[in-house]
């Protein structure tokens, strides 16, 4: 039976609180979106397999829609959509929140790919201890790579890679490489 252990994501409380402000302001600008819908998309991944934290966590990700700011002036691939996320590890290791940039390129008119960059923030350890990642401070960054595929208008499934380090901007930055899929819904 899989346990999973509470109390770090408790820490996790006041980031959630942000993130879900930082959301609902995201859904405050809606007419000034290119009206795509929103995609809500729920995964696993294998969390870093070289770190002491490996195992696994549970995605989930709200994709909004391109602003008509960017779709205006930038080819549809090199608009980015604004898109917030968590990564939540189902044992004692590292989770994270996310916010940030999700840019989209149609390869066919099933096949795409895809990139995004965002500020994170996790409830690591910020020292080295057995057991745990050092991840140096409370803040970061989350960088994705994905494949994915369109199955029809509503329904994708996207194979990603993602990493979270600080950049060298605290005194530990042991960071995580996670693989994983997920199964997007726009509505």
């Amino acid at each position: 039976m899989l346990s999973v252990n509470a109390a770090p994501l408790r820490s996790f409380s006041g980031m959630i609180q942000r993130l879900t402000f930082l959301i609902l302001l995201l859904m405050s600008l809606s007419p000034a979106w290119a009206g795509d819908g929103e995609t809500v998309r729920f995964g696993l991944s294998w969390q870093d397999v070289q770190s002491p934290e490996a195992g696994l966590n549970l995605h989930g990700e709200l994709v909004l829609p391109k602003p008509n700011l960017f779709t205006a002036h930038l080819p549809d691939g090199l608009a980015p959509a604004p898109f917030a996320g968590l990564s939540a590890h189902l044992g004692h290791g590292t989770s994270f929140l996310y916010a940030g940039a999700l840019w989209t390129v149609p390869l066919t008119d099933r096949l795409f790919i895809e990139a995004s960059l965002a500020v994170a923030a996790n409830n690591g350890r910020s020292e080295p201890r057995q057991g745990a990642a050092a991840m140096g401070c409370r803040g970061g960054f989350r960088e994705e790579a994905g494949l994915g595929w369109r199955f029809d208008d509503a329904w994708s499934a996207l194979v990603m890679v993602e990493h979270y380090s600080n950049a060298n901007l605290c005194n530990h930055n042991r960071g995580l490489t996670n693989l994983g899929v997920m199964i997007g819904r726009t509505f």
